[in-house]
This record gives structure tokens, C-alpha cells and sequence, in this order.
């Protein structure tokens, strides 16, 4: 036998272990279905044929797959063959489905806008795009501009939006960060051998919808999704040599950004590594204006007119972030630690309101602080029913002004009725004061001072005028309880702008 044959040889008593191992793992996978589970078995068949299954194990492999699932042999016996004799992708493109768009960056932007204000707008369109507390969006915001420069940082966390229902917006969240962040590559179904071979070779920010169909029932799915959490995370395989007569080890890094839209939770070892974001359906009742997202070819557009701004920073982003903190809330965990600090290096870089507005949605994150998120709803809210009930009066002031400032200066009431806030706060779509309450009766002007009081903000007794009673010749007038404007547009500013 000549040294070549010898070589050839070795190669082959070598790799027959290892390819044994593929198949027997392969069976064992098949016989641990579910009943019925149809999509499963056809991605386990997928899987098969991308990781090099031996042959010799297709009948058993298929055999198994109908003993676990309930159902007929034949078709997935028919599918392996068909996949096996397919012309591969890489040398007959043509023949072959067409190619996934793959969303790249943009070139960056010449006169870049300022960070601040490019992360300003972000949060802006994720408050017109979503129903969530203020320091959701803020947790949002930051992960999408972090995926821009996440590559030198030890860990980067999951994003996952979850709703105890459908229709709550999740797809909407999903598509507005695949909108703004960097280098999206969307899917709604995909087979575990295919995710790590992807991310390994576009090194996208994953964002997957539907995980709730697919993702919890197979381990490969959590595996791979925590392994890329960490910069060096991998996948190992068994691989064909390119003469295609041997096997070798390879390992595909599996570190990027994901992003995941679901209804129910997912598991805890995934949950642990990622920022949840808990959706809930929009209010049935109530008169509020109403929100219109943008849809499919507006984030489009978004996405041409935004991200050139962050592929312009996104090697300071990366530097930022890289570097990390050195003080971390204490409040944190390890793990939430270790989620947060390339988020709070990132919130320092970009500077102003950002780190404590970070800081404090890392807390809230952490905690599931409920109460908090009511009193800075509750906030926003009430913020925006005194501009709307000051808007007469803007118009007025803009009219007297223009006109030479004849006659009174129009004047804004300084208080709000406590009853007035209540009426106004039950209107509003998409929050919980309509069935607030753990009788779900509703806010009350009793629970807005529960709520308003641990911020220092308590009603006060005013002389106020009612409104004109049709019986009375003269305007009735009542001690009734307000609150001030002043105290509420300065707890605005101190917990929600600063």
C-alpha cells in the first residue's frame, strides 16, 4: 500500500466513529418528537442533510421520526433523498431558491447628526410604534444602537418582546428594531443548523418572530441563542474535508445580536441573558387619540434616513462600549450586570439625560417594578392632558401677541382638578387606568394620590369655578381638589427628561 492509500486509509477509520456518532445522535433527536409534530421533524430532516448524516441511518432516522410523531414514513424518506440530490447552493446558485435579501448597512452619513439626538429620534418612534413605560423605550433604544458596536464587548444581550396574547404589538416592536438596528437579517422560522451557520456567516443582529411555534421545543434553538451571548461562543461540527473522503472539527462563532417576538415566555436560561420587554393588548374602550404606527415601507424609509447617522458613530459606539463601566448600579445582579454595562457604557458616551435614564431602566428591568412603571405612565399621561387642556390658551397667547397685546393677557389655569385628571386618564387607549385597580373598577382620585404620592406630589383644596348649571344665573363655584401644574411639569422634567 503506497503513503497516499495509507493516508486515505487513516482518514476513514478515523472519521467512521465520528460519522457513527452523527447518525445515533440524529435517531435519538428523531425518537424524542412530539406527537404530530410535523414542522419538527421536516426541520430535523433539514438539519440531517446539512450536518452530513450518513447515509446508512436514513431509514432508521426516518422510522423514527414516524414511531415518535404519529405519522407516515414515506414523505420524509422522499424528502431526505430530494435534499440529498439537490444541486447545492454554492455551485449552481441559478438552480436554487432565490437568495434571502439580507439588509446590510448603509454608507455612513458625511455630516453625521450628534448621537444624542440621532438616540432622541429613535425614542421617539419607538413611543409612536409601541405601548410600553417610558424606560422600556429607553432599554430599546439603547440595545438598537448598541448592535452598531458590539463587537469588542464581552457579552451583548438578548432583546425579547412577549405578550401574554396576540395582537399586542410585538411584530410591530420587532420590525421597528430590525428598522434601526444594524445589519438585520429577519426570519420567522428556521432550523437550528441553519442559525448557527448564518449568524457565523453574516454576523447579522438576529430578529426572529413566532419563536413561541418553534424555539421552546427544541434545545438546539436555547443553546445557540446562549452561546451567542458571549463573544466567544461557538457551535462545534463535524465537517466533510473539501476533497469530500475525510472529516474535520469546525466551530462556528455564534456571537451576535438577537432579537426575539413571542407570545408566552421563554425559557429562564434565555431570559436571564436578555432584556423582556412584557407587551399587553390595547385598551377596548376609551376615546384617546389614537396611535397609527408606521408600517412596512415607512420603516423603510426610516431606515434610509436614520441609520447612515449610527453607521457614521458606529466606531466610536464600539469604543464605547467596549471600554465598559467601572461603577455599576448596585442594585443589579451579576447576569443583569453583565446585560447592562455595554448599555451604560454606551449611555455615558452619548451623555446628557442618557445615564440616568439608563440607569434607571436597568433597575426597573431588573426589579419588575410595577408601581414604577404605573407613576411614570401615570406622569407622562397627565403631562400630556394639561398641553392638551393649555392648547386654547396657546392659541390665545399667539393671537394677542400678534395682535399689539390688547386687552388681558390670557391666562392659563395654574391647577388641575383632581376629578378633571381622573376623567381624562380613563379616556386614554393603551393604559391601564380604565380597569386600574386590583378590582379593575378603575383609577379614582383616590388612587391617583396613592400613586402621585411617594413623588411629593399631593392635591390641595381651590376655590374653583363649575361649569354653568343651566338652572343658575350666576357661575357656581366649589373647594375641590387640584393639583399644581408647576409640581407636575417639575416631577415630569425630574423623572422622565432628566
Amino acid at each position: 500500500m503506497n503513503a497516499q492509500a495509507q493516508v486515505t486509509a487513516d482518514q476513514t477509520q478515523t472519521s467512521q466513529p465520528d460519522r457513527n456518532e452523527i447518525g445515533a445522535s440524529f435517531i435519538k433527536r428523531a425518537s424524542e418528537l412530539k406527537k404530530g409534530d410535523d414542522a419538527g421533524a421536516t426541520a430535523l430532516v433539514e438539519d440531517a442533510v446539512l450536518d452530513e448524516m450518513p447515509e446508512a441511518f436514513d431509514d432508521l432516522f426516518t422510522k423514527a421520526i414516524a414511531k415518535s410523531t404519529g405519522l407516515k414514513q414515506s414523505p420524509y424518506s422522499k424528502t431526505l433523498r430530494k435534499m440529498r440530490t439537490a444541486p447545492s447552493v454554492s455551485t449552481n446558485p441559478a438552480a436554487n431558491a432565490q437568495p434571502t435579501f439580507v439588509n446590510r448597512n448603509p454608507d455612513p452619513e458625511p455630516n453625521p447628526w450628534p448621537l444624542s439626538k440621532v438616540i432622541d429620534y429613535i425614542v421617539r418612534t419607538i413611543q409612536r410604534q409601541i405601548i410600553c413605560p417610558p424606560y422600556m423605550v429607553w432599554a430599546i433604544a439603547l440595545w438598537t444602537v448598541g448592535t452598531f458596536g458590539f463587537q469588542d464587548c464581552p457579552v451583548f444581550p438578548r432583546l425579547i418582546f412577549t405578550s401574554p396574547t396576540k395582537r399586542c404589538g410585538k411584530s410591530t416592536a420587532l420590525a421597528t428594531v430590525e428598522a434601526l438596528c444594524s445589519n438585520p437579517d429577519r426570519t420567522d422560522g428556521i432550523s437550528p443548523a441553519a442559525m448557527f451557520r448564518l449568524i457565523a456567516e453574516r454576523k447579522p443582529t438576529l430578529c426572529v418572530d413566532e419563536v413561541d411555534t418553534f424555539f421552546n421545543k427544541n434545545e438546539e434553538y436555547r443553546g445557540i441563542a446562549n452561546a451567542g451571548y458571549h463573544y466567544n461562543g461557538k457551535i462545534t461540527r463535524m465537517m466533510p474535508t473539501p476533497d469530500g473522503k475525510g472529516w474535520h472539527i469546525a466551530d462556528f462563532n455564534v456571537f451576535c445580536p438577537m432579537a426575539f417576538a413571542g407570545i408566552g415566555s421563554m425559557k429562564d436560561t434565555v431570559t436571564d441573558r436578555a432584556l423582556t420587554i412584557k407587551l399587553e393588548r390595547a385598551a377596548a374602550r376609551g376615546s384617546g387619540a389614537r396611535r397609527k404606527p408606521l408600517r412596512y415601507r415607512d420603516l423603510e424609509f426610516l431606515r434610509a434616513q436614520i441609520v447612515p447617522h449610527l453607521v457614521a458613530h458606529a466606531p466610536a459606539i464600539r469604543g464605547a462600549m467596549a471600554a465598559g463601566v467601572k461603577v455599576l448600579p448596585a442594585g443589579l445582579n451579576d447576569r443583569a450586570q453583565d446585560n447592562w454595562e455595554p448599555l451604560l457604557a454606551l449611555a455615558d458616551y452619548v451623555g446628557g439625560v442618557w445615564p440616568r435614564q439608563a440607569r434607571s431602566a436597568a433597575l426597573a428591568l431588573a426589579t419588575g417594578d410595577d408601581s414604577l412603571t404605573h407613576r411614570d405612565m401615570l406622569l407622562a399621561d397627565l403631562w400630556d392632558i394639561i398641553k392638551e387642556q393649555r392648547r386654547p390658551v396657546a392659541r390665545q397667547m399667539w393671537t394677542w401677541l400678534r395682535g399689539g397685546k390688547i386687552g388681558p393677557r390670557p391666562t392659563a389655569n395654574p391647577y388641575i382638578r383632581s376629578a378633571d385628571a381622573v376623567a381624562e386618564l380613563i379616556k386614554i387607549e393603551h393604559r391601564p387606568w380604565p380597569e386600574y385597580g386590583k378590582d379593575s373598577k378603575g383609577m379614582t382620585p383616590n388612587r391617583l394620590a396613592v400613586l402621585l404620592r411617594p413623588l411629593n406630589i399631593l392635591p390641595t383644596k381651590q376655590r374653583m369655578s363649575l361649569p354653568q348649571h343651566p338652572g343658575l344665573s350666576f357661575p357656581a363655584t366649589a373647594s375641590v381638589h387640584v393639583y399644581s401644574v408647576a409640581t407636575l411639569r417639575a416631577a415630569y422634567r425630574q423623572y422622565l427628561m432628566s
